[in-house]
């Protein structure tokens, strides 16, 4: 599934702090790579998402994720649960994070992202 990013480029902020973990810099990276790629792949549809971005916020202690797909804008905050905001208004507050792909198709079916191209 790593490869799957490479349609586009992930802006990383603040990695600093006192609460910071890699891990959930990666499982946000995981979220980000399976709304590209959809719940099935190779099967699904990989989807175009534009400015994707990853940064701890010290001051909430929170890693966050932020992107924007089909003109929605979609923020996801990470402490040991997932919660997100798409257009500002609340999606899915305490979502589990092996939960990863339910939540994936639930942002991908929210904002309506529009499929790119289907992959074989």
């Amino acid at each position: 599934m790593d490869g799957c990013l490479n349609i586009m480029e992930i802006k990383y902020g603040n990695r600093e702090g006192q609460h910071f973990t890699q891990w959930r810099f990666d499982i946000l990276r995981e979220l980000l790579e399976r709304i590209v790629s959809g719940p099935c792949p190779p099967r699904s549809e990989v989807v175009a998402i534009e400015s994707p971005e990853i940064w701890y916020d010290s001051a909430q202690d929170y890693h966050c994720l932020r992107f924007t797909g089909n003109g929605h804008l979609v923020e996801v905050r990470l402490y040991k649960v997932f919660s997100s905001k798409i257009d500002g208004v609340d999606h899915w507050q305490g979502c589990p994070t092996s939960n990863i792909w339910e939540y994936a198709t639930s942002i991908r079916r929210e904002t309506g992202i529009v499929p790119r191209f289907h992959t074989p």
